[in-house]
């Protein structure tokens, strides 16, 4: 079995008030977060020098836009540890997972 190497990414982002619906309005990925997280991820596994096989934790995972573009990127062999503590949050989350069919997610509160 060969090693895993993890490599945990926190990040945060300042968001202006009135951006974006507020998580009490929001229940789902909106296509800014999605269009968003296309664009941003590719460029965090560049400067983070992250590589397909790889396992990372999405702390904090909102939605899950970085989540599922992480999955895609660190490929099969790769894992992403996903959390969040709002329940709306945490449930958009795993509908997402299971649509996308990311079997390389653990998802967690």
């Amino acid at each position: 079995m060969k090693p895993v190497f993890a490599r945990v990414v926190l990040i945060a982002l300042a968001i202006s008030a009135g951006a974006l619906p507020s998580s009490a309005q929001q229940t789902r990925l909106t296509d800014e977060q999605i269009a968003s997280a296309q664009a941003e991820v590719p460029r965090l596994m560049e400067i983070l020098e992250l590589k397909p096989g790889m396992t990372l934790a999405d702390v904090g995972a909102g939605f899950g836009a970085w989540t599922t573009q992480f999955s895609r990127a660190l490929g099969p062999d790769g894992h992403v540890f996903s959390n969040e503590i709002g329940a709306s949050q945490l449930q958009a989350l795993r509908d997402s997972v299971a649509k996308n069919g990311l079997r390389n997610v653990t998802k967690g509160r």
